[in-house]
């Protein structure tokens, strides 16, 4: 119904659309007529579109969708976010360029505004309101009719109008409870990781890390440490620097030698100025550090007790663990009233450190040299357990050595003469390599001068498991001669062999010339390993003469160094060994390569084989450890060739012993595994 159909500008209420209804298009025409004699008349029609507003759901309209109890059930607290949800019938836009639409929420007997957050370009929009300290709410909050407000913003449909806000109340709710007294969520402790330190270090636990979810409160966290394990005996009533303090110290308790581990826990709890707490445990491990148990010199003096310059002085430090050692570490020797520093030359068997010192013409002690407690340093290094990784105990403590009588020093003192070579001169009866009994075996033992002898000189032979005297007999220009006649009891199958300690002066003397000081009776790289062609049968015929076998015809090292004449860590080290027939070899054999004093051996394996005519030659490889140290050169022994199997095609086993083909000393080949 038009308020008056003869208005200019009549009005009319635009139907009502049902929920879900479509549009509604009307249309209506106006008619003009003038007022002259003859009356003239004009039409237009305007169509009118009638829409359905965006209105606020009457059922499920405005609800509050936050869930509260995070920290308390049912209770929203300080810094908690309250969302109220408010769905509209249809997609609606927001426009926040001249204000924010809010929500007014009532908080007991308070009013909180609740902003618009999201939604926009749906059909439901969020408000959130933040709790306060000062909010209270005991019965549950609660949201008038009708509040809903625009605050200079806008909410309208996809066509531009304007949405209706009208909306029902939301009523007290219990589960919607609010106390902005109360802090957000509850501090957490945090100790670290559990971990092992030395006994009788200075220990730091480490609660710093600890947390208060509400922003700015971890600053006001109080502190409270309390060991809880032991509770009685060995590490038991530990005193901490503070107990109320993020990061308090303690000594770790001391553990007897050959005592166990002591396992300590101590918890942290810390809370917030909202009394709300928190509490964590660490667990600190207490070990007794890796520790020297022996200390040894290993060296002996060429010539009686005296090293003479020259000579090396060899000492080995044993731990009672396995370390692993960086950098170069030295021991301090003390000779007379001088220290002098012995190198760092490698580990042996993961736990035995040695060192090694060359005497100079000025050092000298009379009485034997010494070593303090405090003689290991690490000089830059580090000795740690392969365990833990807790540094090592370098005090020598009741291992120290005072005086040793038998290894006294006098540097002006020429070297002893040292032997050169050694030689099987003798060879069987019959046109084999099998001596038989009655034969004599003849050994001659240079020394690279004529020699004077005295009394009874001894060297002795490995014949099978046993170990026989040869006597010395004479002297035949530079070399001291010794002889031994085969029994019936002796058997060797493989060849005699003569280990590098096997010359004894037994009560002799063997001298560059009367008086002077006795030979050096190591023969070191010159020790002669199961020659195989002087095998012994004294008891008849249970050793056959055989194929001749193939014999080393040379030894060399194939490799060069990066750097200079100095191999690094890392490196690689080929030695060759050349036999004189060709060969194959099974089962892993390798070459042991003398790096450092005669026990420093290291194990070359087999890389490939390499024939040229008649001739193979097997490639030995090892690669340089940080531990290695050999300032003279690597050596090759005679008995170098272990393990494996080294034979010809038809099965005859070639002779491993390199003879004259040692290496001694090899200047060009020096090893420094520190660099």
């Amino acid at each position: 119904t038009l308020s008056s159909t003869t208005a200019v500008s009549p009005t009319f209420s635009a139907p009502a659309i049902a929920a879900g209804g479509s549009d509604i298009t009307l249309t209506f025409r106006l008619t003009v007529t003038d007022s002259g004699q003859t009356p003239l008349t004009d039409t237009d029609d305007v169509t009118i579109k009638v829409t359905r507003q965006a209105t606020v759901n009457a059922v499920g309209g405005v609800t509050i969708s936050s869930t509260s109890g995070t920290t308390r059930d049912d209770t929203y607290v300080r810094d908690e976010t309250i969302s109220v949800a408010v769905q509209f019938t249809e997609n609606v836009n927001v426009d926040t360029t001249n204000g924010t639409p809010r929500l007014p929420i009532t908080i007991g007997s308070a009013t909180g505004n609740a902003d618009y957050a999201s939604g926009s370009g749906g059909t439901t929009l969020t408000f959130n309101y933040t709790v306060q300290s000062s909010d209270t709410d005991d019965n549950g909050i609660s949201i008038a009719a009708n509040v809903l407000s625009l605050n200079g913003g806008t909410i309208s449909d996809d066509s531009g109008l304007a949405a209706n806000l009208a909306h029902s109340a939301v009523t007290d709710s219990a589960s919607h409870q609010v106390d902005g007294s109360i802090a957000t969520g509850t501090p957490v402790a945090i100790t670290g990781a559990d971990r092992t330190v030395a006994a009788g270090t200075l220990v730091t636990l480490d609660g710093s890390d600890s947390t208060d979810p509400n922003a700015g409160q971890t600053a006001t966290l109080t502190y409270q440490w309390t060991q809880t394990a032991p509770t009685s005996g060995d590490g038991s009533g530990l005193t901490l620097s503070s107990a109320t303090a993020a990061e308090p110290t303690f000594t770790a308790p001391a553990i007897a030698a050959g005592g166990s581990d002591i396992t300590l826990t101590f918890r942290l709890t810390v809370t917030d100025t909202d009394s709300n707490s928190d509490s964590a445990t660490v667990t600190i491990t207490v070990t007794a550090p890796a520790a020297a148990e022996a200390v040894s010199i290993t060296s002996s003096p060429q010539s009686a007790t005296t090293y003479g310059a020259g000579e090396r002085i060899r000492v080995s430090v044993d731990f009672d663990e396995n370390v692993t050692v960086t950098g170069r570490p030295r021991l301090a020797i003390t000779m007379g009233t001088q220290t002098r520093h012995a190198e760092f030359a490698g580990v042996t068997s993961n736990d035995t450190l040695r060192f090694t010192y060359t005497v100079q013409t000025a050092d000298a002690d009379s009485d034997g040299i010494s070593i303090a407690a405090a003689a290991l340093s690490l000089n830059g290094g580090t000795i740690i357990s392969a365990a833990n990784s807790i540094a090592a105990n370098t005090d020598l403590g009741a291992h120290a050595l005072s005086n040793q009588a038998g290894h006294k020093v006098d540097g002006g003192t020429a070297p002893a003469v040292g032997v050169t070579g050694v030689r099987i001169t003798s060879n069987p009866a019959g046109n084999d390599d099998v001596y038989a009994a009655g034969e004599k075996i003849i050994v001659a033992v240079d020394f690279g001068q004529n020699m004077a002898v005295t009394g009874s000189p001894q060297l002795r032979l490995t014949i099978g498991a046993a170990t026989r005297l040869a006597a010395q007999t004479g002297t035949v220009d530079t070399a001291v001669d010794f002889e031994y006649t085969i029994t019936a009891a002796d058997l060797d199958a493989d060849g005699i062999s003569i280990a590098h300690n096997a010359l004894r002066l037994n009560g002799g003397t063997i001298q560059s010339s009367p008086g002077a000081v006795n030979a050096a009776p190591g023969l070191f790289t010159h020790a002669v390993y199961q020659h195989p062609a002087h095998k012994v049968d004294g008891g008849g015929s249970t050793v056959g003469a055989g194929s001749v076998p193939p014999s080393v015809s040379g030894v060399s090292i194939a490799s060069t160094p990066q750097s200079g004449d100095t191999y690094g860590a890392g490196e690689i080290i080929r030695a060759e060994v050349t036999f004189s027939a060709a060969v194959n070899a099974t089962g892993n054999p390798g070459l042991l390569l003398t790096i450092g004093s005669l026990a420093d051996t290291r194990r070359a394996t087999l890389v490939g084989t390499a024939t040229t005519g008649a001739t193979t030659t097997l490639t030995f490889a090892y690669t340089v450890a940080a531990t290695d140290a050999d300032t003279d050169g690597v050596s090759v022994a005679a008995n170098a060739l272990s393990g494996g199997a080294i034979q010809t095609s038809g099965g005859t086993m070639a002779a491993r012993h390199l003879g004259g083909q040692v290496i001694n000393n090899a200047g060009d080949h020096k090893v420094d595994g520190s660099t």
